[in-house]
């Protein structure tokens, strides 16, 4: 097994750069990054928790409707410019962040991030891996999606220490710094060497018989009339909205359960090690047994993390329950991705991932809102997380319906 790893990594570690790159960098428009700069928003915009986490909401449904449009351009257009595009997306919208007074710039900021970081970096990595590696893709997604456990892991600690010191507009100047400073450059040498139009993918798999189709472009309404659109789709954006909504809670949740936040945020770090770890497995299982077999396991862990929140205020709950959701993170992100790859083709592969990406997306809005909702409507933290199970354990009997489905058509 090391060799496979060894080899994958020695003869394509340009592109796997590229995508562990993009993944680390999309951290700046991830829930567990702007989470850092809530405290110093609500102060300076005089804004409710409430208030905040509705603007949240919508700037986050906003990203996802401009995904579906913005994502597919990675099938039309040369990978670079894409690429280069999308970080100059995240780029402005840190400025933008940055300088906001008014809260359209607020929103503007938020959309942006959210539209750049978490949707277009992870969908140009993840769609890269799917198109380039076919065999080997499992453990070519694996690797690139551990740039979310490391970011996961390195910059709340790094971007908190900033606030601290320069201020969070400060902190969110820096940040574009280094953003516009370090990728375009990476990004021009890392794929100097490749193929990057991907007219050529196309013709490519035209040419292949068992892939021949009259076919030559495809639409969301094809994609959503596909069977496995449907059996995928559930089981997809459950993963997204609990943890977001997990995450966007977790201090409220340590506060009820008699948990330090300096505890709580300890235990963090068990998630990013299970994550990434649980990645690399998956990655190697993924080529060993398809993505079809596992995909209906991998929320178990989650559900167990569930669970143990509802049942347990112990001491020891925090990092437990966090190496949980690790687990499933990590065998989740890997698994999702080579699914689609492998139900749909990697023909337009970059069509498909914008829309499950817009539905990823949608989910890490819902989740939050919905939790907020049940809140504010008098349910305590257990009575919620009890609908949250319930809602889990729906997705993962529908998840198994999965394994006697017909095999997937191009």
């Amino acid at each position: 097994m090391g060799n496979d790893w060894s080899r994958l990594i020695g003869e394509n570690r340009h592109l796997i750069i590229f995508g562990f790159l993009m993944t680390f960098f999309s951290s700046f428009g991830q829930t567990f990054m702007v989470s850092i700069y809530v405290p110093e928003i609500l102060q300076a915009f005089e804004l409710s928790n409430a208030s905040f986490g509705s603007i949240y909401a919508a700037a986050t449904l906003l990203s996802a409707l401009c995904l579906t449009w913005a994502g597919r351009f990675i099938d039309l257009i040369d990978l670079k410019k894409f690429t280069w595009l999308v970080v100059g997306g995240m780029v402005v919208s840190l400025l933008v962040f940055s300088q906001a007074r008014h809260i359209v710039l607020l929103v503007i900021g938020l959309w942006g991030i959210r539209l750049s970081g978490q949707g277009l970096m992870s969908h140009t990595a993840i769609t890269t891996m799917g198109r380039y590696f076919d065999h080997v893709r499992g453990k070519a997604i694996s690797i690139t999606t551990l740039g979310h456990p490391a970011g996961s892991a390195a910059f709340p600690v790094l971007i908190a220490f900033s606030i601290s010191f320069i201020g969070w507009r400060s902190t969110l100047l820096a940040s574009a710094a280094l953003v516009a400073f370090l990728l375009p450059p990476a990004i021009a040498y890392l794929l100097r060497n490749q193929q990057t139009d991907p007219a050529a993918f196309r013709k490519e798999e035209e040419e292949k018989p068992a892939v021949k189709t009259t076919e030559r472009t495809i639409s969301y309404q094809t994609i959503i009339r596909n069977r496995y659109f449907w059996l995928i789709a559930p089981g997809t954006m459950a993963l997204p909205l609990l943890n977001t909504a997990l995450f966007f809670y977790q201090i409220a949740i340590g506060n009820a359960k008699g948990w330090t936040t300096e505890w709580v945020a300890a235990s963090f770090i068990a998630y990013a090690v299970a994550s990434a770890f649980c990645t690399l497995v998956a990655g190697q299982l993924v080529d060993r047994l398809s993505a079809k077999k596992l995909f209906p396991f991998y929320l178990f862990p989650l559900l167990l993390g569930i669970l143990l929140l509802i049942t347990s205020s112990a001491i020891w709950v925090p990092p437990v329950y966090l190496t949980l959701m690790g687990i499933s993170s990590g065998f989740g992100n890997t698994t999702k991705s080579a699914l689609q790859a492998e139900a749909f083709g990697i023909e337009y592969l970059g069509t498909v991932r914008s829309l499950f990406t817009a539905l990823m997306v949608i989910s890490t809005a819902i989740g939050p809102a919905a939790f907020g909702l049940l809140l504010d409507g008098g349910f305590s933290f257990e009575e919620v997380l009890m609908i949250a199970a319930v809602y889990l354990s729906l997705t993962i009997l529908w998840n198994f319906r999965i394994l006697f489905a017909k095999p997937a058509a191009s």
